[in-house]
């Protein structure tokens, strides 16, 4: 079976209502479905990576960082990619001690560039890539058939939620 097929049999499996598409209801179904919530940073990623995701095993926490420098829709793909390899089951960096991800955060608010060999190594093979980007474009497109581009471009996050973490992890 080649990619896209194997892709779209995934896509069948996750029992998602795509007529009803929002960011909001794809990462609560997603929160629920792994059992980890997931906030979005907006960061300038290193040269030629739009995207990451670190898991926080400590907190049951999802990290996804994405271009903060780009456009709506490349930002809502962005995001949506790195939910796919959750999705497909790939690995990524986890981090295992409390107040690693605090830590993390804050040096990312201060100086993006110091986290390029962190976010470097969360970088998964060519198949992997291929894999969630295929998974992200059936999305986009499952998406576009049922509820037009507007939805699909309505996919950013606020980056509220961001800061009222971000606020919440100072005081403790």
């Amino acid at each position: 079976m080649d990619l896209r097929a194997r892709m779209q049999a995934r896509l069948e499996e996750l029992e998602f209502n795509f007529e009803e598409f929002s960011e909001g209801r794809f990462v609560t179904w997603l929160e629920e479905r792994r059992g980890y919530r997931i906030i979005f940073v907006p960061l300038s990623m290193p040269p030629t990576q739009f995207g990451a995701w670190i898991e926080d095993a400590c907190d049951r926490v999802d990290y996804i960082f994405y271009e903060r420098d780009t456009i709506a829709l490349h930002q809502a793909h962005i995001k949506l990619h790195e939910m796919c390899h959750i999705i497909c089951g790939h690995p990524t960096l986890v981090l295992g001690e409390e107040g690693q991800a605090r830590a993390l955060l804050r040096q990312a608010s201060a100086d993006p560039s110091a986290l390029e060999p962190l976010l470097r190594s969360t970088i998964h093979s060519d198949q992997m890539e291929a894999e969630a980007e295929t998974l992200a474009a059936l999305i986009q497109e499952r998406v576009v058939r049922s509820q037009g581009l507007e939805k699909l471009i309505s996919l950013v996050s606020s980056n509220k939620e961001m800061e009222e973490y971000l606020k919440a992890m100072e005081l403790n």
